[in-house]
């Protein structure tokens, strides 16, 4: 999966909790959000926002904004995540407690591939076969001892 899929798919999918998703679409969906924070913040600073709390009463805080925009899209790309290692969405929690930030949501989302065949959670967003269908290049195949 691309850059502008990942990004699109991330949005498409916000309220979809169910299914999987790839270790590309993470590590994009985290690219993306990277460097909409950089833009934001550089637009904060130029128009003088650039501390919510101490910005001017009315002035637009673009990084907060887009943070709200991006935190259930995220979120719901985490859950999918974890299911493609078929692991519980509700793993997520793990972030709540200082070891879980860095060892097993790190690990799991950006390093560990996921699960190969279809899981309890859905079939690999990688496969480029639906089911049913069958690669029939090998059958056609003829070797010395045929002849």
């Amino acid at each position: 999966m691309g850059f502008v899929q990942a990004v699109e798919s991330g949005f498409k999918n916000y309220t979809n909790f169910s299914g999987r998703a790839s270790r590309s679409e993470a590590a994009y969906w985290l690219l993306f959000s990277l460097l909409v924070s950089i833009c934001t913040g550089i637009v904060d600073a130029a128009i003088g926002g650039d501390d919510f709390l101490e910005s001017e009463p009315g002035a637009l805080n673009t990084g907060s904004v887009s943070s709200l925009i991006l935190f259930l899209p995220g979120l719901t790309l985490s859950f999918r995540r974890l299911h493609d290692i078929n692991k519980s969405g509700w793993n997520i929690l793990w972030a709540l407690t200082i070891v879980g930030i860095f060892f097993p949501l790190i690990y799991w989302t950006y390093f560990k591939p996921g699960d190969e065949r279809d899981n309890e959670y859905g079939s690999n967003p990688l496969s480029d076969q639906q089911e049913g269908d069958v690669d029939s290049s090998q059958d056609n195949f003829v070797t010395d001892s045929d002849q």
